[in-house]
């Protein structure tokens, strides 16, 4: 599961939302899970967001970051932010801040045989 904290106002997480829709699109056929989590935004221009850059995954709203806020992980207001969480619910990979382009596709394989070997 990839878990993305973003906001529409939030300049990096702009800047890597198309990365993430083709790491999303490239692993659809997997059982590689997208959610991304709009924290502190105002529903109608997330919601607007959604839908002008296409993103193909479901959005949890946060509009006051109180989930955010449980994540132990994630330090409060650390936008963007990437779990990778692994079969067993481990979190594998934190990213604090944008995703490196070209390397989500390559930290999720990593993820994924990491766990097969564990079975």
């Amino acid at each position: 599961m990839v878990l993305n904290s973003w906001a529409s106002w939030c300049a990096p997480c702009i800047e890597e939302t198309p990365e993430l829709i083709a790491a999303s699109l490239r692993t659809a056929s997997s059982d590689v899970v997208f959610v991304g989590l709009n924290v502190k935004d105002e529903p109608t221009k997330a919601r607007k967001f959604v839908e002008q850059l296409q993103i193909p995954y479901d959005s949890i709203m946060d509009p006051e970051g109180a989930l955010l806020a449980t994540l132990p992980e994630v330090p409060p207001g650390a936008l963007p932010s990437t779990l990778v969480i692994d079969r067993t619910g481990r979190v594998a990979v934190r990213i604090i801040g944008q995703v490196p382009p070209g390397e989500l596709a390559g930290i999720l394989e990593a993820v994924s045989a990491e766990s097969t070997a564990a079975e």
